[in-house]
C-alpha cells in the first residue's frame, strides 16, 4: 500500500498509519525483529475506510484514534479497531484532528470550514473559512484554536470558536 500520511504511535506502543488505498492499519511496535516479519503478528487490526487517507491519525485522551479521509468524513475507532462514529463535513479531510483538554475534537475541510465535535462525534461549533483548510489546528493552555488557510490568513480563535 502507498502511504502518505506520517505514523502515530499510542502510550502502549501501537502504530497507526493510513494509507492511500483507504485502510487504517494498527502495528504492535512492541514485537522484537523477528517476531514483527510475521504480519500475523504484526498487524494488530485494520479499517477499510475506502477513501484515501493522507492525514496522520490522531489519538485522543481515551485512546480513540480519529483520521480524516478524501471522502470527507473525520472517522473515530476504538483501540480494538471498531468504528465509533463517523462525521461527514462535505469535503476532504487532509489535516490531522487536534484534540483539546476536554476532549473537543478540531479538524478543517477543503471546504473551508473549521469543525469542533464533542467526543460523541456531534458537533460542537465550526466556523466558515471560506478558503480550503489544509493545516491541522493548534491549541493553547487557555483553549484558543489557531489554524492557517489557503486564504493566506493565519486564524485565532476563542474556545467556543469565536
Amino acid at each position: 500500500s502507498k502511504i502518505d500520511s506520517s505514523p502515530s504511535i499510542s502510550d502502549n506502543g501501537i502504530i497507526y498509519i493510513g494509507s492511500n488505498e483507504g485502510i487504517l492499519y494498527a502495528l504492535d511496535s512492541n514485537l522484537s525483529k523477528e517476531e514483527a516479519r510475521d504480519k500475523e503478528k504484526l498487524l494488530k487490526w485494520k479499517y477499510i475506510i475506502g477513501s484515501l487517507i493522507h492525514s496522520t491519525p490522531s489519538i485522543g485522551h481515551d485512546g480513540t484514534i480519529y483520521v480524516g479521509a478524501k471522502d470527507g468524513n473525520l472517522y473515530a475507532l476504538n483501540p480494538d479497531g471498531e468504528l465509533k462514529w463517523s462525521y461527514d463535513t462535505g469535503d476532504s479531510i487532509t489535516s490531522s484532528a487536534t484534540i483539546s483538554a476536554d476532549g473537543t475534537i478540531l479538524v478543517g475541510s477543503w471546504n473551508g470550514k473549521l469543525y469542533a465535535l464533542n467526543p460523541d462525534g456531534t458537533l460542537k461549533w465550526e466556523y466558515v473559512l471560506e478558503k480550503p483548510i489544509l493545516s491541522s489546528p493548534a491549541i493553547d493552555s487557555q483553549g484558543n484554536v489557531y489554524v492557517g488557510c489557503t486564504d493566506w490568513k493565519f486564524y485565532a480563535f476563542g474556545k467556543g470558536g469565536e
